[in-house]
């Protein structure tokens, strides 16, 4: 399964969702930000192998949604595109890509979803060069890659807990037409 943060440039978001159909990749869609927090909160157990996030038309001030997919599922392999990759204050690893030009992109697509997301769980070293715009960053040995069975799943933080998201959630008109 991957998850992919709909908010890059149409053009790239459109390669990427093409790439996914075409590999049978069963995939959520996020339309922005606060579907993938809300996501994140109510399904924090149901962890995807690879995350693709769209940073063009991601506003200034949501971009950090990037740290929180990071801290819900620490291990996921994460393919950051578009020319404000650079706006991220996510710590590079070797569980990511960041691809700032569509060539870029189209290069890291040329993989099988698999391949690309073994690469990166297992922090494989990789090198993606286009030019200068494109740093592909090499593994952090002091924190290190677990084997996707052993990751830590933990929930979001936050200050309601799982259980007052989810009643927040939860619409009360359909709870009523249940009775």
């Amino acid at each position: 399964m991957a998850a992919h943060l709909q908010t890059g440039e149409p053009a790239a978001m459109t390669e990427v969702d093409q790439w996914l159909r075409n590999h049978g990749v069963r995939t959520v869609n996020w339309p922005d930000a606060f579907a993938a927090c809300t996501h994140l909160l109510i399904h924090a157990n149901e962890v995807p192998d690879l995350v693709l996030i769209g940073l063009e038309w991601l506003p200034t001030d949501e971009v950090d949604i990037a740290r929180y997919i990071r801290e819900t599922w620490p291990g996921v392999g994460m393919v950051l595109y578009g020319a404000a990759t650079e706006k991220t204050v996510l710590d590079s690893d070797a569980r990511m890509i960041r691809c700032s030009t569509i060539e870029a992109l189209q290069e890291v697509l040329r993989r099988r979803p698999d391949a690309l997301q073994e690469e990166l769980s297992a922090g494989a070293p990789q090198t993606l060069r286009m030019g200068d715009r494109v740093a592909v960053h090499p593994r952090d040995e002091q924190e290190g890659i677990r084997p996707r069975d052993e990751r830590q799943q933990k929930l979001p933080s936050a200050n309601l807990s799982r259980e007052e998201w989810e009643a927040l959630l939860t619409d009360p008109d359909r709870e009523e037409s249940s009775e």
